[in-house]
């Protein structure tokens, strides 16, 4: 919805202007209005770039409580409103607004801290008690929406994205850890490519006073409650279906045109599905899929069989060329301030650029189903590995797709590593496909790393990384599906699916997405359903499919997980291939201390005289990006 920033220096003189260049910063988030608050007494000043959607003559931010005690900026929405702003008014509480973001005012006057128990919705916050000169700020539970913070010459700075700090002067630095939780998709909670700023946790809030600072989890998943083992798959699907209904009903609720990403899978065309049949026959739901020229990567004849048999929606087709990727991958790279390991996170770009094009500013999508449902090929090879070998192997020579993500080489997971594997199965109690997914990318990488590499400094980080006292408490008495979503959950779930295609590239381009799958009742529902609901032998997803069953197409419920992914690109003399040459070639990677000159241009060399694989691509990708980001922040 919004971009929000706060700075508490109180010897500052300037902040007015430092508040305002970190708002403005953030104009792609919030196009309809900069504003800020300020209060030179104490040195806090909050600032506010917005994108109206509630509320939008009187939803300007920041807002002030009644009493002139609560100040706060707000990012993204809050669901069920209309409710508690009724139940407040009945306590005779008086709104300034009609917008969803001044309920937290009230709830954090009654409740406390714990107003975050009250709340739904895909959102990030930063609120300042004059009561006592706190800031309290979060983050929605699952790290749907960004927030960042940092601590400068005893100055603390707050804001949804990087930019806004290094548009004050706040110079940046690499964190190696984590450019190397990038490298192999095993990001710590607090994730970061810099080394002074941090990411609040998702699921977190921080209080500050400017004495004391501390990081509190309000929630976390929770696997270990009791399952509905007595229940039968029906029932678990008819309540499933009707959690799902209220959900999506909940991000209907808007001032502002919803519209559909949908694709050929089963997650968004049961959305596009659910939502069609709410807003009725006599409403029209448009819809936008994204389509390449390679048929093994374009799904937009699935989307279509969706779009034919259902009256009351509309197609709208995107065509991505090498062109238009080379066009917006600078573009996609800084908007994410990550390094990117798939076009994808680009085709995802020009994909909510269209939506904006087209007059809208709210999307409906459907991330989220994999990452609680079990969706991945690594989860069932998890699940399966200790059950049925024989189909394990038929998975992996017909299902997986080697990218990125997804590519594990077995051959050089040896005996190098065989202590390693034993350490982490002591653990945990056995080696996710995951972390020998991490093992494979990091044995990649060190072929493009200077010598100040070591590949034990992989194996180290991942040592620390699994030994966090509360990962491993979480992950006591689950079964092994349940560990490994957990996992995933912890690290590549909020700063690839969510980050590099979710909010970052859509709020690029002024676009708030809602995730139905991600309301906090529909996944606390599916910690309580059985595992094998989730993947029942070599189906994933099997309660999700069963709810799509009678209204999707067979075509799509029926369909294998296909991960959503751009084809290889990296072609010799077409755009990309040129664009990535001249970076690699520049003096910009011989200035990088991550990556070795001579053996990044001798492997880019080398990628253009054969076929290049999609697992290779990936790893230029992330060096090109971080080039990007380099020059971008001016990285010394």
């Amino acid at each position: 919805m919004c971009g929000i920033a706060a700075i508490w220096k109180q010897d500052s003189n300037n902040n007015k202007e430092s508040i305002l260049k970190a708002a403005k910063s953030m104009h792609h988030r919030g196009p309809n209005g900069i504003g800020v608050w300020i209060n030179d007494d104490i040195g806090i000043s909050l600032g506010h770039s917005r994108l109206s959607i509630n509320d939008i003559e009187g939803g300007k931010q920041p807002m002030i409580s009644s009493n002139n005690e609560i100040v706060i900026v707000v990012n993204g929405e809050f669901y069920d409103h209309r409710e508690i702003r009724k139940s407040f008014l009945e306590e005779g509480y008086i709104f300034q607004s009609k917008s969803d973001s001044e309920i937290i005012i009230p709830l954090y006057m009654k409740y406390g801290t714990n107003c975050l128990k009250h709340l739904h919705g895909e959102f990030a916050f930063i609120l300042f008690d004059l009561r006592n000169n706190t800031i309290f700020a979060a983050r929605d539970r699952f790290g749907i929406k960004p927030l960042f913070y940092t601590i400068y010459k005893k100055g603390l700075y707050i804001a949804s994205e990087c930019k806004a700090f290094y548009s004050i002067g706040i110079p940046f630095y690499w964190s190696i850890n984590g450019i190397y939780s990038c490298e192999i998709y095993m990001h710590s909670e607090d994730h970061s490519i810099f080394d002074n700023i941090k990411s609040i946790k998702p699921g977190h809030y921080i209080l500050y006073n400017s004495i004391n600072f501390e990081e509190t989890c309000y929630w976390d998943v929770n696997y270990n409650r009791s399952k509905l083992n007595d229940i039968s798959t029906q029932d678990i699907k008819n309540e499933l279906r009707i959690k799902l209904v209220k959900s999506i009903s909940r991000r209907l609720d808007t001032d502002s045109p919803v519209a559909c990403y949908l694709s050929g899978g089963i997650d968004s065309s049961l959305i596009t599905k659910l939502v069609s049949s709410i807003i009725g026959s006599n409403s029209k739901l448009e819809t936008f899929t994204l389509s390449f020229d390679d048929p093994v990567y374009d799904e937009k004849n699935l989307a279509n069989i969706l779009v034919t048999q259902t009256n009351n929606i509309t197609s709208n087709i995107i065509n991505i060329t090498n062109n238009l990727i080379t066009d917006n991958f600078i573009d996609t790279v800084w908007s994410c301030e990550n390094p990117i390991f798939n076009c994808a996170s680009v085709a995802k770009y020009v994909l909510s650029n269209e939506v904006k094009n087209r007059g809208f500013k709210v999307v409906l999508t459907g991330e989220g189903a994999d990452e609680v449902f079990g969706g991945y090929f690594s989860f069932r090879e998890d699940v399966l590995t200790n059950t049925k070998s024989d189909i394990i192997n038929s998975l992996k020579n017909n299902d997986q797709v080697s990218n990125g993500i997804y590519f594990t080489d077995t051959n050089i997971l040896d005996t190098d590593i065989s202590k390693f594997n034993k350490f982490i199965k002591k653990l945990i109690g056995y080696t996710p496909s995951q972390l020998k997914n991490a093992i494979s990318r990091a044995y990649l990488f060190s072929d493009f790393k200077t010598d100040m590499f070591n590949l034990n400094d992989f194996l180290l980080f991942i040592k620390k990384y699994f030994m966090n006292s509360n990962k491993i408490k979480a992950l006591n008495n689950l079964e092994i599906l349940n560990k490994s979503l957990y996992i995933w959950q912890k690290s590549i779930f909020p700063y690839i699916t969510l980050l590099q295609l979710g909010d970052r590239v859509e709020m690029a381009n002024s676009i708030e997405a809602r995730l139905p799958f991600l309301d906090v009742d529909v996944v606390e529902y599916t910690e309580i359903i059985p595992t094998h609901m989730k993947i029942n032998g070599e189906i994933e997803k099997y309660i999700l499919r069963e709810v799509g069953r009678d209204i999707l197409p067979d075509a799509i419920w029926k369909k294998r997980k296909h991960p959503f992914l751009s084809p290889c690109l990296i072609k010799k003399g077409e755009s990309l291939y040129n664009l990535f040459g001249d970076y690699i070639n520049s003096n910009l990677l011989r200035e990088n201390p991550l990556y070795d000159t001579k053996k990044v241009r001798e492997k880019f060399d080398s990628i253009s005289k054969s076929n290049n694989n999609s697992a290779v691509e990936s790893i230029f990708l992330h060096i090109v990006s971080t080039l990007i980001i380099q020059e971008k922040f001016r990285i010394n």
